[in-house]
């Protein structure tokens, strides 16, 4: 009996242990844009333990993949999907501030989750790489010069990495930027967007914001 009363503690012990350490694996998130001529391209994604989600985009439909570890187990092209039936009916912005107090109602659950975000959100890395020319050499060179005055301010933090350069003979706007964040306790996020989910106050508002109350409005 006390061998089976123990073997049941360390169960729960170890159960509770595992889960606290599956807490503690942190959310890495990747973030980067390129700007090339007429090319433009981003690329976002999230990877906790060993499951990973990416997006790309390049001049077209985005491409949204899922893998575990580098073996990609899913992807799909997210296209538009085309709208059949009855076009939708215009807005009634006699419900709008109707609207507006049932979003304000949950602004204390929002608040929680913003707040969870940005103590458990870190900057690991922000690099970028800018090439820019205006139209005058005159206005390239000033803008130039406040960049040259503020990047050992910028530079200070060694997660940052800045890199300008001018363009005279022509206007120009193109680089790089990627940014890399990460999440610590993870978990805690979809704790409250689920606790959110939940909500009578949630379920009310998309009741009525349904196309359904609103033709019934109407």
């Amino acid at each position: 009996m006390a061998a089976a009363v123990l073997f049941t503690f360390l169960l729960i012990g170890f159960i509770a242990a595992a889960l606290y350490l599956i807490c503690l694996i942190p959310l890495d998130i990747s973030l980067v844009f390129e700007h090339q001529d007429l090319s433009t391209s981003l690329c976002a994604g999230a990877s906790w333990c060993l499951f990973s989600i990416r997006m790309k985009y390049r001049n077209g439909n985005p491409v949204l993949d899922i893998l575990i570890g580098k073996t990609r187990i899913w992807s799909q092209v997210v296209e538009p999907g085309a709208r059949a039936g009855e076009p939708q009916a215009a807005w009634d912005f006699r419900t709008t501030g109707e609207l507006l107090r049932e979003i304000l109602m949950l602004k204390p659950a929002v608040m929680r989750i913003i707040r969870a975000l940005v103590r458990h959100t870190r900057i690991r890395r922000l690099a970028c790489d800018i090439r820019f020319g205006f139209s005058s050499p005159a206005v390239t060179g000033m803008a130039f010069g406040c960049y040259t005055a503020i990047r050992p301010v910028v530079m200070q933090d060694r997660r940052v990495l800045l890199s300008v350069s001018p363009v005279f003979d022509r206007e120009l706007l193109e680089g790089s930027c990627r940014c890399d964040l990460r999440v610590d306790c993870p978990l805690v996020i979809p704790a409250l967007v689920i606790r959110l989910f939940l909500s009578p106050r949630t379920w009310h508002l998309v009741a009525f914001a349904s196309p359904q109350r609103k033709g019934a409005r109407a």
